[in-house]
Order: structure tokens, then sequence, then C-alpha cells
């Protein structure tokens, strides 16, 4: 097992579900190494007690105890040999305690392994990959309820600047004329904003696909160990085949491995994914086209073309600047506002990925190579 060292954040995407915008989104959460924490404690408690209750003249292999009276404790006698072996002892002020057994599976592993006496393992994560979620299948229905709202129609006291307070709002297709001669020798007129577009679709529900957050899955063991080694070696279980690698763990941070234990694993206790899709939002493909706001230099209240002195009708383009009085017919003059065209019944549907796995309780290990 080579050295592994887990990415720290990723995507981060990652708003969060709570807007009411996931859909179809089932979480990866983990809380392997907190969880109800019964796992763990049993494992412990069962590896602590060795093989406590064994019959009298049996010997006991991590106690330090000659438990048979043949003048050989633990690892020094060969009743213990075919399951115990000398490791290398920790030292507490190496900033690791010991010691467990664990396994590498691949996070998607269906089974979980387990410990000596059917305990569960402490679970934890590592090799963070989750990348943003993929969001497909937005799609929208047919358009309804489609209207175009004008702007609005605003009046200046100055024909060349376009600065001023007043304004008109008509309904569209209504003739209102402007009596009598103005007030001001000078007036213009132009349009503000731009004709809005009204309706809906209706959208489909988004397909999300997430790739697993992690790539693998460890799951840990505590042991006890006893002596029978001389100085520097404690008499530990061998591998039972599931749990390989025996390791010792951080007690904070991440100090140096410690002699013996060269193979480090930085670890989360737990995580929470919460990667997804926005919902499909469903928006027209096309705006209204060919409204427009006309004016009539004739009579007040005569909106026809060929009256006055002036082209009819005179069209106020929007955001263009139209001097008004200059092309009335002696003060008088009118306004209508014409429809624009509403637009066919197709939206197009839009969704973005959202949300992050956001790993939690790092935790760090050294193994036996």
């Amino acid at each position: 097992m080579t050295r592994m060292r887990a990415a720290g954040l990723a995507f981060v995407a990652l708003g969060v579900a709570g807007c009411g915008a996931l859909l179809g989104v089932s979480d990866y959460e983990g809380s392997g190494a907190t969880g109800s924490g019964t796992g763990g404690q049993s494992a412990a408690a069962t590896a602590a007690t060795g093989q406590a209750g064994a019959a009298p003249g049996v010997e006991v292999c991590s106690n330090g105890v000659d438990d048979d009276g043949d003048g050989a404790a633990d690892c020094a006698d060969p009743d213990c040999q075919p399951g115990y072996q000398c490791a290398p002892a920790v030292d507490p002020v190496s900033g690791y305690q010991g010691y467990f057994r664990a396994a590498q599976v691949p996070f998607t592993a269906a089974e979980t392994s387990t410990c000596g006496g059917g305990a569960s393992p402490i679970v934890f994560y590592e090799s963070l990959q989750g990348t943003a979620a993929s969001c497909t299948n937005c799609t929208c229905g047919a358009l309804t309820g489609a209207t175009c709202t004008p702007p609005t129609f605003v009046l200046y006291d100055s024909a060349t600047s376009c600065a001023g307070t007043a304004s008109i709002t008509d309904p569209l297709g209504t003739c209102k004329g402007e009596l009598p001669k103005m007030t001001k020798p000078e007036l213009a007129g132009v349009l503000s904003g731009s004709w809005a577009m009204n309706g809906s679709c209706t959208p489909s529900t988004v397909t999300v696909t997430k790739n697993p957050p992690w790539q693998l899955r460890d799951e840990v063991c505590p042991v006890a160990v006893g002596g029978g080694c001389g100085a520097g070696k404690v008499c530990a279980p061998k591998s039972d085949g599931k749990h390989p690698e025996l390791c010792v763990r951080a007690v904070a941070g991440t100090p140096p491995c410690p002699k013996g234990y060269a193979t480090e694993l930085d670890v989360y206790g737990s995580f929470k994914d919460t990667r997804g899709c926005s919902a499909c939002n469903c928006k027209p493909v096309a705006g209204c086209g060919g409204g427009a706001v006309q004016v009539y230099g004739c009579d007040a209240g005569t909106c026809m073309a060929g009256c006055g002195n002036m082209p009819n009708p005179q069209p106020i383009p929007a955001g263009g600047c139209v001097d008004i009085q200059s092309i009335t017919s002696a003060g008088a003059w009118a306004h209508k506002v014409v429809a624009p065209s509403v637009p066919a019944g197709v939206c197009n549907g839009i969704t973005t990925p959202i949300g992050t796995v956001v790993p939690s309780e790092p935790s760090a290990f050294c193994c036996t190579p």
C-alpha cells in the first residue's frame, strides 16, 4: 500500500440543497467513525478483553502473563506463535497510540468486514474524489399565458437632452391626444425599457448523477497486544485475512509516523454530500417583436396616417430621443401604442450543478509496510 493523502474539501457547490432546488437527489452521507459509536466501542471492548475467560492453563497471548505455567508468556510461548507476532512498540511521545488492524476496501464495496468476536469495525474514508453532479433531462412543456408588456413612453421638456419628469402610459391600441398647444416650446419623447415577455412552461424533473465521493473505505479494528517479545516490541495478533495492516493512530494532528509504521493513511471520520442540481428553469426562446409607440401630428385625439405636417406615423424608437414639437402641427398631436407579436410557445430548459462533498473529523493512521 502506497502513501495516500485524501484531498481537503471539494467544489463547493456547493449552495445547498434547502433552496427547494434539488430534484431527484439522494445524498451520500458518512458517519463511520462516530455514527452511533457502537461499532468502534464493541471492537475496542472485544480487543481489550483479549482471550479473557479462557480456561485455566490456556495461554492468553495479549496479557503479558504466563497463563499455562510453561515459563513463557504471550509471543514467547509456542502456543501463541501461530496467531501472534512481534511488532514494533509505539512510543507514546511519538504522538501515536495503538493498536489496530485495518483493511482498505473500495468505497462502493457492498459488505463491511467484522472484527474479532463479530464486532463492527470503525469506518473511515480516504481519497476524496467527488466531482460536480451531472444534470440531465431538463426539458420544458409548451409555453402558456404568453403576453407582451409595453415599455413606458416618457415625455421631456427638452428636444435635445431628453431629461424631464413627465410620463404617459396607454393601453395597447388606444389613441391618446395631447391638448392644447404645449406649455413648453420644445418637447421630446423616448421609450423607457423594452417589451417584456411573459408566460411560462412546465419544467421536467432533472436527472441527477453523482460519482462516489471517496475512492476507499478504511475499516479499522482495535486489537489488544501482549509481551514476550523483548524491548521495543509488542505481541500483536497476525492478520485475520481481512485486516492485513497493523496500525497506530495519531492522538492529534498528523505527526511523523513512528519507527516501524511507515505507511500513512490520512482519513476522515464522516462527511456530508450535498451535490445535486438546480431545478429545471424554463425560459421562452423568443422575445416580443414588432411593438412600437407612434406619434401623429394631427388634431388631438386623431391617430391617422397622412395628417399634419409630419410623416405619419412617426415611430418612437426604444431608447431614442425624438423631437416631437418640431414635427407636430400647431402644437396638437396624438400617440398610440402598437402591440408586438407574441412569440410561438417554445422554452429552453436550464439546470446547473450545485453542492459539494464536505469531509469532517480528520484523522491519521500509520501502518506497517
